[in-house]
């Protein structure tokens, strides 16, 4: 468990620090956040850039993060 030393600063008096801080909680629990999947980002960016020369590529694989 980490340990920090924090300031909260606000001007709204109707929330706790612990609500305020609630966003920061190191267990919230999350939805992932997954859009495509690796083989969907390979053939979106194959559509998107169909003539793509090889110089080009690596943009492609930086942008797919592949």
């Amino acid at each position: 468990m980490s340990h920090f030393s924090v300031a909260v600063l606000t001007t709204d008096e109707s929330l706790s620090v612990d609500e305020l801080l609630e966003l920061y909680n190191a267990e919230l629990t999350v939805a992932p956040y997954l859009v495509y999947t690796k083989q969907e980002a390979i053939e979106k960016g194959r559509k998107l850039y169909p003539q793509s020369s090889d110089k080009e590529r690596w943009k492609i694989k930086l942008l797919l993060k592949i």
